[in-house]
Order: structure tokens, then sequence, then C-alpha cells
């Protein structure tokens, strides 16, 4: 590390130095032969080395290759049985079936009050569309139901008159 001096005139020179020339001196730290990292430049080399080392050993990179490509395994095996779990109990859930208390904590954790309520107020209203639209197809059954009666009563009747002169005529003939 380089220090530079501006000139003071209160400074007091010791030896043509100025009198914190030392303390400078150890507070930036010299370079030494025992500590090569003192120098920001010297450490900067070895750690140039240190990683031409590393570049030039493919084996330990490939080691190295190989264990995260195992964690990063382990942790998406993990995260997909997580969420193989959570969706069948989502849907457990959605279906109205009966959640056990142990897998309701947890089904809480997952999907947090805010998306639990959100769900709720789906499934109500889903629950409510299915009995409007249960009641629409029973109304529209007893609809059909009239208009079959109603056109039976007129085939019917249509039929006995039909029946009727027939038979008029039948006797008239007689």
């Amino acid at each position: 590390m380089l220090k530079t001096f501006v000139s003071d005139p209160n400074m007091t020179y010791q030896n043509g130095h100025p009198s914190n020339f030392r303390k400078l001196l150890t507070i930036s730290g010299p370079p030494s032969k025992t500590n090569p990292m003192s120098s920001p430049i010297k450490m900067f080399r070895e750690q140039e080395k240190i990683a031409k080392k590393d570049l030039l050993s493919p084996r330990r990179e490939n080691i190295i290759l190989k264990e995260k490509i195992q964690k990063l395994q382990n942790s998406l095996d993990q995260i997909n049985h997580e969420a193989k779990w959570q969706d069948s109990l989502i849907s457990n859930w959605l279906s109205g079936k009966p959640v056990p208390k142990e897998q309701n904590d947890k089904l809480q954790k997952v999907l947090g009050t805010k998306c639990q309520e959100k769900l709720e107020t789906i499934r109500s209203k889903y629950q409510i569309f299915i009995q409007k639209l249960k009641a629409s197809f029973s109304k529209q059954i007893e609809d059909l139901q009239e208009v079959i009666g109603d056109m039976s009563n007129t085939l019917f009747k249509s039929d006995l008159e039909a029946l009727e002169n027939g038979a008029a005529k039948t006797i008239e003939k007689c």
C-alpha cells in the first residue's frame, strides 16, 4: 500500500523522513519474506497461482462437480417428494376429505393462512356453484316433466278425440 505525504510545516522530520513514517510503515505492513501475503501484489499473485493449480487439476474439478451434482440431485429428490406430498394433501383437502390433525398443521404451514382462506372461499364458492347447478338441473327436469305431461295430455286428448270421431263415424255407418 503506497502512502503519499503532503508537506506540513508543523510536521517534524527525523532522518529526512516525517516523524510518523515508521507508524505508516507498520500500519501498511512492509512486505517481508516471512509473510508473503503482507503485500497486496504478492497476495494477488499467490491467489492467481492457486487458481491456476485448481484449473490445471481436472480430476479435482470433476470430483467437486460430481459432489455438487449429487447434492443438487438429493435436494431435487427431496423437493419432489415434498411437492408430491403437498399436492396429495391439498387435493384431499380440496375434495372435502377430512384431513388428520397432524397433517392439518402441516397443511396450514404449506398453504399459509391467507392462501388457506382464499382456498376456503374458492371451495365454498365451488360448492355454492354446484348447489345452484343441481337446483337449476332439478328445476329444468321439473319443467321438462311438466312439458312432457302437458304434451302427453294433449296427445292423449287428441287421441281420444280421434277415437271418439272414429267411433262416431263407425256408429253412423252402422
